[in-house]
């Protein structure tokens, strides 16, 4: 008798954590990417809203020219298209041009251990000294 009342409390509380999952609203931001409020406010905490924007746009055209369907679109950025993005970044040395700021943020703006490198198409990597900072500012 007590194995069946364990049984039915178990059969309920899964079926309430079902439900409760389904009752969460998601959001359309793109044609193939749904999340919820919380879910997208996390990834723009973490990653920026540029970078969300890139990863939510990867996973749409993927879902969409592959005709592929998720459980969760949040668990499947996590799990694959933040590695792309990364991967994309590293290879073309950033989407913006700019140089990147690679130091300690602690020294502040004017000590001498400020390092700027700045990445080419080629993948060269190439310091700045102030001087030439000053020209590239």
């Amino acid at each position: 008798m007590q194995n069946d009342a364990k049984e039915s409390k178990g059969k309920e509380s899964k079926r309430n954590k079902k439900e409760s999952k389904k009752d969460i609203k998601k959001n359309q931001y793109a044609e193939f990417v749904n999340l919820s409020q919380e879910e997208y406010d996390k990834l723009i905490s973490f990653y920026g809203e540029d970078k969300t924007k890139q990863m939510i746009e990867i996973l749409d055209n993927y879902k969409g020219a592959n005709n592929k369907k998720y459980a969760s679109d949040y668990r499947a950025i996590l799990n694959w298209v933040v590695k792309r993005v990364e991967e994309e970044e590293r290879r073309h040395g950033g989407s913006s041009g700019l140089p990147k700021y690679q130091g300690d943020s602690k020294k502040g703006y004017g000590g001498s251990d400020r390092k700027i490198t700045r990445y080419d198409q080629t993948s060269n990597v190439r310091e700045f000294s102030d001087e030439e900072l000053a020209g590239l500012i």
